[in-house]
C-alpha cells in the first residue's frame, strides 16, 4: 500500500514538472515568435489605412480568408506554404498627424487565427478606442 502511494506521488510530481516545463517552453516560444519585420522589407511599404470596424472584427478562430477579407493581404512576403504569421503596416489619423503601426496575426496549425499583436501599446489603444 505504501509503495503504491509513493508511486502515485512520483507520478503526480512528474506530471506537475512536465506541465511546468511545457508552460515555460510555450511562453518562451511565444516571446520569441512576437518579433516584427523591418518595415523597409514590406512589399507594400506605404502600408494602408485600415477600417477600425474591420480591425475590431478580427478575433481568434477566423480563417485566413476571413482575415484577408477584413484586413487585406499581408504587407510582407512571408512565404507560400505553412505560413503561420502575417504582418501589416497600418496607419491611423490622430488629430492632424498620422500614426504608423505594425500589426501581426498568428495562426495555429489548423490555419485559424490564434492571436494578434501590435508593435506598440499606443497602436493597440488607438485600435480599441479610435483615440490615443
Amino acid at each position: 500500500m505504501k509503495q503504491q502511494s509513493n508511486t502515485l506521488r512520483g507520478m503526480r510530481t512528474a506530471a506537475f514538472a512536465g506541465a511546468l516545463l511545457t508552460a515555460a517552453c510555450a511562453a518562451s516560444a511565444q516571446d520569441e515568435a512576437v518579433s516584427f519585420p523591418d518595415p523597409a522589407s514590406a512589399y507594400l511599404q506605404e502600408g494602408s489605412f485600415v477600417s477600425l470596424e474591420n480591425l475590431r472584427n478580427v478575433a481568434p478562430g477566423l480563417t485566413k480568408n476571413q482575415v484577408r477579407e477584413l484586413l487585406g493581404s499581408p504587407h510582407f512576403s512571408e512565404g507560400v506554404f505553412g505560413v503561420k504569421t502575417w504582418n501589416y503596416i497600418f496607419h491611423f489619423r490622430r488629430g492632424g498627424q498620422i500614426v504608423t503601426c505594425q500589426y501581426q496575426v498568428q495562426y495555429d496549425d489548423g490555419k485559424l487565427l490564434r492571436s494578434t499583436y501590435w508593435n506598440r501599446q499606443e497602436c493597440e489603444d488607438i485600435a480599441k478606442t479610435g483615440t490615443p
